[in-house]
């Protein structure tokens, strides 16, 4: 299958496995796609489909990725009597990989530009190095394909549970103590993966220097600085996400209230111009001395009428 087959089906798939059957007959995702904003539900669907698609391009590339890296060529076949080569199939999941970063582009709303620039970029290299592996001539292009199979295996296990820990995030919102282990996991995993994806990378840039073409030693780097950044600004976020669950731990053990003031009627923060991070909350309020029962705080109503 090529890139805009890949296309097609990843809508067919949207349109009627996702919205047409999940979101519709499953009561939980009926609940929640009636709580949630239209952006959110793009961004449901859109974790649902790349989680999916990612563990199916991890399925069929691990074996033919280690036949690679292993010393055998792109024509080689692992399976006795059969046509079917390792690059082709590399190739089936390069197509597949580019087209879901696409359908993300053109489906989501609200996408962040750093997400945007990553996800372009992505896309971009990726055909960029298919084109270059298939002519002969370019010494570089197997090499470049070798590298981008890197990128996109790291990708793959480093946003796999952020995936799902989103469609959890969605699905049970008020359960915090689950959520804040899940999205600490995620923020450790996408650090730990970030460096040990640069140290691969970078050691294999130099290693190879003298066989890049001019622009793949400018283009190589500065597209891994891209990604980079990208990961690490994706893990800053999983860690803010986390330090919001620990919060509302905290809350519904009535210790504290995010509108600055204690669930229990003791003192929060100050305001302002005492020099602390103060709140505005509903009415125009500030925090201060605040009892369980005044609090404004969404999630502290909903602990009392829970």
């Amino acid at each position: 299958m090529g890139y805009v087959q890949f296309l097609v089906t990843f809508g067919l798939i949207k349109q009627y496995a996702l919205e047409g059957y999940l979101i519709r007959k499953r009561e939980l995702y009926k609940q929640t796609w009636a709580r949630i904003n239209h952006r959110d539900q793009r961004t449901l669907v859109n974790h649902h489909l790349s989680l999916g698609v990612k563990i199916i391009i991890l399925l069929i590339a691990i074996v033919p990725f280690m036949f690679i890296v292993a010393g055998h060529e792109f024509a080689y076949s692992p399976i006795p009597h059969s046509r079917i080569s390792v690059g082709d199939m590399m190739f089936i999941v390069s197509n597949m990989y580019t087209a879901m970063y696409t359908f993300e582009l053109c489906y989501r709303t609200g996408i962040s530009p750093i997400a945007w620039l990553h996800h372009t970029g992505t896309a971009v290299m990726a055909q960029y190095a298919l084109v270059l592996s298939a002519d002969p001539e370019h010494r570089d292009g197997g090499i470049e394909q070798v590298l981008c199979w890197i990128w996109g295996l790291f990708d793959i296990f480093s946003e796999a549970i952020p995936h799902l820990t989103f469609i959890l995030y969605r699905l049970f919102p008020r359960s915090h103590a689950t959520l804040y282990r899940w999205f600490v996991v995620c923020t450790i995993i996408m650090l730990f993966s970030t460096v040990l994806e640069t140290g691969i990378v970078f050691w294999i840039f130099i290693t190879l220097y003298g066989r890049w073409r001019r622009e793949l030693k400018i283009l190589t780097p500065a597209f891994h600085c891209l990604f980079t950044a990208a990961q690490l600004w994706g893990a800053r976020a999983l860690w803010g996400l986390a330090k919001r669950q620990r919060m509302l731990i905290e809350e519904e053990k009535g210790r504290v209230c995010l509108c600055g003031g204690n669930a229990d009627g003791g003192i929060g923060a100050e305001r302002k111009g005492d020099g602390a991070d103060s709140a505005e909350v509903k009415g125009g309020k500030l925090g201060g001395v605040v009892g369980r029962d005044e609090c404004p705080c969404p999630e502290i109503a909903s602990v009392r009428t829970s």
